[in-house]
């Protein structure tokens, strides 16, 4: 093998099954509280979205929790808001928000001076069942979608607010303490008339493209983080106020408070979630795939027995962005493999540990795994279903083998 071999001590992870969480707001509202917010500035952050950007998460509510009595999403500053990226005063760049009304989703998006572009969705989503919202916003001509559960419920197909609409750097602002952030759950100066989110939010992700150009079927599983992701809150600590991208660069807090206490961490999510590998599918329920998207920090997915001496062959890759153990505790090893592409790739600084697996890659000259997190290797094989004289481990990070560990060719 032709790369260094780091020893070291890899933290201990949780061998019990984590739960999946949501987060529940209660609209308690003025003061501060009953929020989530997402430093935006000094230094800037990725979740700072300023051209083209999807915005698409999971929301519940319950009948008669959310007041807002109109759709107008050129008010939308006014509905019970669930993600505020406003700007107090005339601002200089742009703002956005979406919230409920009228039993509807209403968006609102402004280039501050030309006046607000809204859109108000068609369905009702205060009916206690999780749905999934996808805000697209087109910076060349200030198109905007909205999608509700993977249908377009309405459009515009330009509007005023075009180019950058970030929060600016460095932005002289009389309210540091709520201009420059992101605020999911609330209305993040406590303007006079606004109104607060009473409800759950779950997997809210911000990417720098225009993800959805049609209709579709959202995942039935958590997101997964991809070269466009600018941030994604997965909402799974289940304790605690800190609140983690997935990227590990955006990351927030929760200011709590109000009677109900808000916000809380909820066990209720839009996921049916196993850490067992069942099925040698390449995605949805009992897959691989699945279980990983599923996992929380520190779970270990396991493999049902009747997968033992079995091949899983997947599509794509699959990519590690939090602190999991992939184990096969079954007699014989497992072959996980990938066509023509990486079959693993950890993020920087995420700790992950595979054993007893069989990592394949069929593609000519990629990797069968590539590591820039802390990985650990236990009676573990990575090999190339074809001679090449490529390498089939790329390592970026740290790596400790124990065990039968098997890299070739390296």
């Amino acid at each position: 093998m032709r790369f260094l071999i780091i020893l070291f001590t890899l933290f201990e992870m949780s061998n019990v099954l984590a739960q999946q969480h949501s987060v529940r707001f209660y609209g308690n509202g003025f003061g501060d509280i009953d929020r989530i917010k997402i430093p935006l500035d000094n230094p800037h952050k990725p979740v700072d979205v300023s051209l083209d950007f999807t915005l698409d998460f999971w929301m519940k509510a319950l009948p008669g929790q959310n007041n807002a009595n109109f759709c107008d999403g050129t008010q939308w500053y006014f509905s019970n808001i669930m993600i505020d990226r406003d700007v107090d005063g005339p601002g200089d760049y742009g703002d956005y928000g979406i919230g409920m009304g009228d039993r509807k989703i209403m968006v609102g998006v402004e280039k501050l001076g030309l006046g607000p572009v809204g859109l108000c969705g068609s369905s009702t989503i205060d009916d206690g069942i999780w749905h999934h919202i996808a805000v697209e916003r087109k910076a060349s001509n200030g198109a905007i979608k909205l999608f509700v559960d993977g249908v377009l419920e309405d459009e515009v197909n330009t509007s005023s607010a075009t180019g950058d609409i970030s929060y600016r750097n460095n932005r002289p602002t009389a309210q540091p303490n709520s201009d420059p952030f992101l605020v999911f759950g609330a209305e993040k100066h406590d303007y006079p008339g606004s109104l607060y989110f009473n409800g759950w939010l779950d997997e809210i992700r911000l990417s720098d493209t225009l993800r959805y150009s049609t209709n579709f079927t959202p995942s039935t599983a958590p997101l997964a983080t991809d070269n466009r992701t600018a941030a994604l809150y997965h909402l799974n600590e289940g304790s605690g106020t800190t609140i983690h991208d997935a990227l590990n660069i955006s990351n927030g807090y929760m200011n709590v408070g109000g009677s109900p206490m808000g916000p809380i961490w909820s066990t209720d999510t839009p996921f049916n979630c196993s850490n067992t590998v069942s099925n040698a599918n390449d995605a949805g329920p009992g897959s691989l795939r699945n279980a990983v998207l599923c996992a929380t920090s520190g779970e270990t997915i396991i493999f049902a027995p009747s997968l033992a001496g079995q091949t899983i062959e997947l599509n794509s890759g699959i990519t590690i962005d939090r602190n999991i153990q992939i184990s096969n505790l079954n007699t014989g090893t497992i072959n996980i493999v990938a066509n023509n592409t990486v079959v693993f790739e950890t993020n920087i600084n995420i700790a992950a540990h595979f054993t007893n697996l069989t990592i394949i890659t069929n593609h000519n000259s990629l990797p069968a795994f590539k590591n820039y997190g802390i990985l650990q290797l236990t009676n573990t094989t990575l090999r190339r279903n074809v001679n090449t004289a490529h390498t089939v481990f790329a390592n970026y990070g740290v790596l400790q083998c124990n065990g039968n560990v098997n890299i070739q060719p390296d």
